[in-house]
């Protein structure tokens, strides 16, 4: 699977273990302290998936919650360009329960699971999440593919795992001689989504915005005639203080060819990565970096 596509980040957050310790206590004494041993969801949908899930932020005390969306949201401006994070649900899964092949193109940009896991390769097989090879995928089977159509992804506890939406995913049945949920695949899991450019540094959003308002006219009549690509294209551009860019970084590029007809990927991202790089910005009274996702979906007339 190309790199784009998949990122895997070990040792993720440092405060997992308390996240870890806050779960374990739930289960130890459920009913104690007020809390309600009910508020889990069983979410079973027959031949398609079956898992306990509750949202994330109403389960974690919230200041340890709001540094893990920080965390999270943080890594998603910096590595990936996106900066909206959807509603999160913790989940687990106990011996029997899994999800079936599927895709999220429709809840966000990237989809993520941050392992909470500390049983797999112990009591706990299984649970692992399945990515498939979308290029495979796309040909219908045709394609070959080295190293296999499918990578599984351990739930290694503190792992962090983020892909494209639109990538065909799964679990797999969590095998466990247990059904203790302090023995169970654990994970928060959600969504990252384009929620349009940002700034950091001394130029302000409202001199960026109007930058770009003024320029995109021009670059959308240059890309016009491109036909049948789907993806994003995430760039940060670094602006001097002159206002000049000085380098452009390419953060991400799922952009694919989606007909066999269609137009080149790397000619429309290479074309809007040189317009971007030719941006002249207000001067300010230091460098800016401006990140800016282009969600890219063109279709044939």
């Amino acid at each position: 699977m190309p790199l784009d596509r998949l990122f895997v980040e070990r040792d993720f957050f440092t405060e997992a273990e308390q996240l870890r310790s806050v779960y374990d206590e739930f289960f130890s004494k459920p009913a104690e302290e007020g809390r309600s041993p009910y508020i889990w969801r069983y979410h079973n949908i027959p031949g398609f998936t079956t898992v306990m899930l509750t949202p994330a932020d109403e389960f974690f005390p919230p200041d340890l919650y709001a540094r893990f969306a920080d965390r999270l949201l943080s890594y998603g401006r910096r590595k990936l360009g996106l900066n909206v994070l959807s509603e999160p649900y913790l989940s687990f899964y106990i011996p029997g329960m899994r999800l079936e092949l599927h895709n999220d193109v429709n809840n966000g940009s990237w989809g993520f699971v941050y392992s909470l896991t500390t049983s797999w390769g112990k009591s706990l097989a299984g649970g692992e999440t399945l990515i498939v090879n979308d290029d495979y995928w796309l040909s219908g089977g045709s394609l070959h593919v080295k190293g296999g159509i499918a990578t599984d992804i351990p739930p290694i506890f503190n792992q962090l795992l983020v892909f494209d939406d639109r990538v065909m995913h799964a679990v797999r049945p969590v095998q466990n001689r247990s059904t203790d949920a302090r023995e169970a695949r654990v994970a928060i899991h959600g969504h990252l989504r384009d929620g349009g450019h940002f700034v950091e540094g001394a130029l302000s959003l409202e001199q960026v915005d109007e930058t770009l308002e003024r320029s995109f006219p021009l670059l959308n009549e240059q890309i016009a005639d491109f036909a049948d690509v789907d993806g994003l294209f995430s760039i940060r551009l670094t602006v001097a203080a002159s206002g000049r860019g000085e380098k452009v970084e390419r953060l991400l590029d799922t952009v694919r060819r989606v007909a066999p007809d269609a137009s080149d990927p790397s000619a429309l991202t290479g074309l809007i990565e040189s317009f971007v790089h030719r941006l002249e910005f207000p001067r300010a009274e230091g460098s800016s970096e401006v990140t800016i996702p282009f969600p890219i979906s063109f279709d044939h007339e």
